[in-house]
């Protein structure tokens, strides 16, 4: 649904009366607040994520209110895809979403509290993604260690250390 702030024109130019002419498709989006909610910062509505996988271009998710707060460009988020969940990056906001909003999915959860990729390391995988053919997501999985890939980086681990000798125990 689009409110009284927000506006999207779209142009559409045909072809010229001898068909020779090329048709031309414009669609432009402003995004513009009333001065009522220019004092107060809107959050934002749609998140880029790029994903780990082969894909031609990060998708828009839904920004749930609880997270809209606390969520910024470089941050982890666990999003649903197809049937299961993935580990995303947050890159971007945008205003509205490339399909319908009532299409697009839910952002699950932050794993993290602040975001874990710089916005200098953003613009670095973003050109490794296009110099190097692959998507943003994967050029950020490059540049990450092993450990902080997987959704919950932190893990228990159980040791026991003797305290005897060997020497000691006969």
């Amino acid at each position: 649904s689009v409110s009284s702030s927000d506006h999207r024109i779209s142009l559409d130019l045909a072809r010229d009366a001898t068909g020779r002419g090329h048709s031309l498709n414009l669609r432009l989006q402003i995004h513009m607040t009333d001065a009522a909610s220019s004092s107060a910062k809107a959050l934002p509505r749609f998140a880029v994520v790029a994903l780990a996988l082969p894909l031609p271009r990060p998708l828009h998710y839904r920004i749930p209110e609880e997270l809209a707060p606390r969520i910024a460009p470089g941050h982890r988020v666990l999003v649903p895809f197809r049937s299961t969940e993935l580990v995303g990056y947050c890159v971007g906001f945008v205003p509205f979403p490339e399909i319908a909003a009532e299409k697009v999915k839910e952002i699950r959860s932050l794993p993290d509290a602040e975001p874990l990729v710089g916005e200098r390391l953003l613009e670095l995988t973003r050109w490794i993604s296009e110099y190097y053919l692959c998507s943003w997501g994967e050029a950020i999985e490059a540049v990450l260690p092993a450990g902080i890939r997987r959704a919950n980086p932190r893990k228990t681990v159980t040791y026991a250390r003797l305290l005897l000798s060997p020497e000691d125990v006969r």
